[in-house]
Formats: C-alpha cells, structure tokens, sequence
C-alpha cells in the first residue's frame, strides 16, 4: 500500500491524501471494506470534511475523473494514477489544453 509521505505530501494535506489512497486501496484489494469504500468513493455528499468529494477539492482534483479512473467508462481509459482538474483528455474535450 502506498502512503501519502510515499507521494511527497505532509501535513493536513496528506492526511486527506492518505484517507483517498486507503480507500482505493480497499476497494481494488476487496476484502471487507470494498464496498464501503466504492460507496465512499460513489457518493456526491459535500457535507463533513472527509467526504470523497471534499478530500478531492482540498487535494485538487477533479472528482469525476478519479471515479472514471477507478471504475472505468467508455470514454476514458482506466489509470493507475489520478489526473487533477487542469489536465483534460483528448478522448473527452475533443481539443488539447
């Protein structure tokens, strides 16, 4: 399992980096918090501090994304590694930032 001192982030900000990389840790590894973390990971709930949806706003990173990374869809191939919102897909856009 990667940490988030592994990824160069300290502090606050690795504390939220460290609870998104242990929940996708979860969920690819199975075991008894996979689907717990899928829901997490799923949600679209703004209303406490370690929401998915806050964590990926305080890390900057566009929600959505990391979701298609993880789960897949049609138009965007899976990742190992997590774009932040400045970054857009060719496949997506249609046009390169």
């Amino acid at each position: 399992m990667k940490y988030a001192h592994d990824i160069g982030m300290n502090g606050p900000r690795g504390l939220v980096a460290g609870v998104l990389l242990l929940a996708i840790t979860d969920m690819r590894e199975g075991g008894q918090y996979a689907q717990a973390a899928e829901v997490w990971i799923s949600s679209d709930r703004e209303d406490g501090p370690f929401t998915f949806m806050k964590i990926c706003e305080s890390l900057d990173l566009d929600p959505a994304m990391v979701r298609y990374a993880l789960f897949g869809h049609p138009n965007v191939p899976r990742f190992n590694t997590v774009w932040n919102r400045k970054t857009h897909v060719d496949s997506v856009s249609g046009e390169n930032s």
